[in-house]
């Protein structure tokens, strides 16, 4: 369970979610991020409107996900 490894993040992560996300329900990444932030871990959080897991990358998804690191 990621929620149990969150003191040992090291490096910074880039947690991405589709907001309809049946295998991974967006709470699950909100409360994971909130966690790693409340310990001064460094997360980013980026949600995905009508997005599934595993969101169908595109020419603009790259771009607009490059553009926002």
């Amino acid at each position: 369970n990621p929620m149990d490894h969150v003191a040992e993040i090291s490096i910074p992560i880039y947690v991405f979610a589709g907001d309809r996300d049946q295998v991974v329900p967006i709470g699950q990444s909100e409360m994971f991020v909130s966690k790693a932030k409340s310990l001064g871990k460094p997360v980013t959080y980026r949600e995905f409107k009508d997005f599934a897991h595993g969101p169908s990358w595109t020419r603009a998804t790259y771009a607009d996900t490059l553009g926002n690191v």
